[in-house]
């Protein structure tokens, strides 16, 4: 993916409460707006401004069922000028309105969970990790083949200062989120003091540099196959968080890799999934 696409795509998602716009954007990475159009449409499969409006609305509905807040505070959060602005868009998008949104629970079935999970939930303060990132999207079921793909692509000059551990960033919930859309980071934990590439020069294997949020984390275990990593998400969120007096903050989940992630979805997976709370 071009360089100038991934920082663009890096500001609008670290920019969701502002107004922007979108040749002001093209302008910051360096492109004319028609160009700006043509290549993120060509590399995201959405225009700028589609994609932009689509993960704040998608931020949403996390917002809503998970958080506590007032819907007009999540619609100055995610950038609206008014309450009612918000209320049309979301209702575009979702078929209701944020309030019916957040009371339906047919919306947010929980998935069945079994024995054969863990149960136990833990806290865990993370610092900031610093990491070589390379964005997905697409459907979970192509999440093995992701990893597959960023170990086996990751260039010389990266290996040496990535010790790991290898972490995934999940951004959306496939409950609503149509499985093309998904976002998905692929990352390996790196040497800051050793990372000083340029952002053209990762840009150009498909990579770049990000942090991991530091913060209070709520943790689960999972062991077994990907096909169940699903229900482990929802014992934490169904059975936890909506029972607990936490919200979760806006950042992304996390799924920590204790060892190096399977090279296909049959293989045994030993993560710990992370939800970001205050």
């Amino acid at each position: 993916m071009d360089a100038r696409i991934l920082r663009a795509i890096d500001l609008m998602e670290s920019r969701m409460d502002r107004n922007l716009s979108m040749e002001a954007l093209a302008a910051e990475v360096g492109l004319s707006l028609f160009h700006f159009h043509r290549l993120f449409l060509r590399s995201v499969g959405e225009t700028p401004a589609e994609y932009l409006r689509r993960i704040r609305l998608d931020g949403a509905a996390l917002r809503l069922r998970w958080t506590r807040q007032p819907v007009g505070e999540i619609a100055q959060a995610l950038g609206y000028c008014s309450q009612a602005a918000f209320t049309r868009a979301f209702g575009e998008r979702f078929g209701m309105s944020p309030l019916r949104f957040r009371k339906d629970s047919l919306m947010w079935p929980p998935l069945p969970v079994d024995g054969r999970l863990q149960h136990a939930a833990s806290e865990r303060i993370l610092p900031s990790y610093c990491c070589v990132a390379r964005r997905f999207f697409g459907s979970l079921k192509f999440v093995p083949q992701c990893w597959r793909r960023f170990v086996h692509e990751l260039p010389e000059f990266v290996r040496p200062i990535a010790p790991g551990p290898y972490i995934g960033l999940m951004y959306d919930d496939p409950r609503f989120t149509p499985p093309e859309q998904i976002r998905y980071d692929c990352c390996v934990v790196v040497d800051e003091e050793g990372l000083a590439e340029d952002p053209a020069r990762l840009a150009r294997h498909e990579l770049r540099e990000l942090r991991i949020r530091p913060g209070r984390y709520v943790c689960q275990p999972h062991h077994g196959g990907y096909i169940d990593v699903g229900k482990s998400y929802s014992r934490l969120l169904d059975h936890w968080i909506a029972t607990s007096s936490y919200s979760l903050t806006e950042d992304p989940a996390i799924e920590w890799y204790e060892a190096r992630p399977p090279r296909d979805a049959s293989g045994a997976l030993d993560i710990l999934l992370m939800l970001p709370v205050s």
